[in-house]
């Protein structure tokens, strides 16, 4: 029995999580830091001493490790720097005089397991970790620069045992972002599929809208990936179980896998279309003498194209076209055409922008419209099979005008990649219907 499929679904490599992540600490504008300061009694020398530890702790690195689990979590192995001040002062006496100062550099490891959570980021969902939820009970030292002399490096050892030590490290780690919210990934799935249009010769005045909250959004974590679908009623309804985690092997590297693989459902796509888009997609003039009267038919199939056979789009379209033909205007009183054109074509992504061409347009008069009443009554010999022509002439439209546009909206709801791309459909004739893959490689890494 056939799969079901999500209306889109996304896989991320490990890989892209953590340089997301390393990206998102190098561009922070002002982090917060957790401040810390513990006295230590000591006995130096004979002189009782107290040892003052203090500094603050700030983030440096967070690194993400996937491996499946049942909770959904994501193991975060986290460094944190502080830039310390080590005061040893007399305890004895009227007066506390400073004995010795140090400024020791101090990096601290700790590790944690976050659930993983998603918010919406303008029109998609983003996937992240919520540091609110995160709390730091242990950690070890890396690194303590300069060292110390030996009386004075237990007593920092002592301060660094002390339970203030893991409140200051979880203050730091809330204080990364506001909210607690840090984006583990690229928006990348869409959160609602909307299709806005201004009528063609009243810009500013709307055609249509419409609008189709996504209902259900899924994730999980896998070896050294992480999946996520959404489901959009009632259009699919697929399950846990039906997400696919599978990374294509790179292609520049075929040891690697790409770090990146979205996935569209068509058949989703063509029957939002079909039964909500297009339907008010209707009666009204897209030129000056040319009027859309509906949008009849639309089917991902395979087209012929002079490249070969290729998957591509079949739209059949209802016209009326008033032409400038005085005779029919003299016979018939008006000069109103209606005609069907079937138009073929096909997307295509290249530099990471999404294309269409038209490949071939087939007109259609009905053999009872009034240009072909008008070419039978008149001295004017109608041309040679003018009830039905076909013109084959390939035409490429650019990403600034696609044709159709509600099609080109929707599949640019799938995230373009900006550094290497492929893109490839496939048709099924089980229920799980066609798909259209977008594949990222960030390249081999040194």
């Amino acid at each position: 029995m056939a799969r079901p499929l999500f209306a889109a679904n996304t896989v991320i490599s490990e890989r892209l999580i953590n340089r997301c992540l390393t990206t998102y600490l190098a561009n922070l504008v002002n982090p917060r830091s957790g401040s810390f300061s513990i006295p230590v009694p000591q006995v130096i020398n004979g002189i009782p001493q107290s040892v003052l530890l203090n500094g603050e702790f700030s983030v440096i690195s967070i690194n993400a490790t996937l491996r499946p689990n049942a909770q959904g979590s994501i193991h975060f192995s986290i460094r944190f720097y502080a830039d310390a001040t080590v005061t040893a002062s007399r305890t004895t006496g009227p007066v506390s005089l400073p004995i010795a100062t140090f400024s020791p550099e101090i990096v601290l490891s700790t590790a944690i397991d976050v659930p993983l959570v998603a918010q919406v980021v303008g029109d998609q969902f983003q996937l992240g970790i919520n540091l609110a939820l995160a709390s730091i009970t242990s950690f070890s030292v890396d690194l303590l620069t300069p060292s110390l002399p030996p009386a004075y490096q237990a007593a920092v050892n002592t301060a660094l045992a002390d339970p203030s030590v893991p409140a200051a490290l979880t203050a730091a780690l809330h204080g990364l972002v506001a909210g607690g919210f840090l984006p583990a990934t690229n928006a990348l799935i869409p959160a609602f599929y909307d299709m806005t249009m201004d009528k063609p010769l009243v810009p500013g005045q709307q055609w249509f809208s419409v609008r189709l909250p996504v209902t259900q959004l899924v994730f999980q974590v896998g070896f050294k990936k992480l999946a996520a679908g959404v489901n959009v009623a009632p259009f699919t309804s697929a399950s846990l179980a039906d997400l696919d985690d599978h990374l294509a092997p790179d292609f520049d590297d075929r040891r690697n896998t790409v770090d990146v693989e979205t996935v569209a459902n068509l058949q989703f796509l063509e029957d939002f279309l079909n039964t909500r888009v297009f339907p008010a997609m209707r009666n009204q003039f897209v030129a000056q003498q040319l009027r859309l009267n509906e949008i009849s038919s639309f089917t991902f199939k395979t087209i012929g194209t002079r490249r070969g056979f290729q998957q591509g789009v079949e739209i059949v379209v209802d016209l009326t076209y008033w032409t400038d033909s005085f005779i029919q205007f003299n016979i018939l009183g008006n000069t109103m055409v209606n005609a069907r054109a079937t138009i073929h074509g096909y997307p295509y992504i290249q530099y990471g922008r999404l294309y269409f061409e038209v490949n071939d347009v087939d007109i259609e008069l009905p053999e009872s419209s009034p240009m072909s009443v008008a070419t039978s009554n008149s001295a004017i010999p109608a041309p040679r099979n003018f009830a039905s022509s076909r013109c084959y002439s390939p035409t490429r439209i650019g990403p600034t005008r696609i044709l159709p546009s509600p099609v080109a909206s929707i599949a640019l709801s799938v995230p373009q990649p900006t550094i290497s791309s492929t893109s490839e459909s496939t048709s099924s004739a089980s229920t799980l219907g066609p798909m259209i893959k977008n594949r990222m490689s960030s390249g081999p890494t040194g």
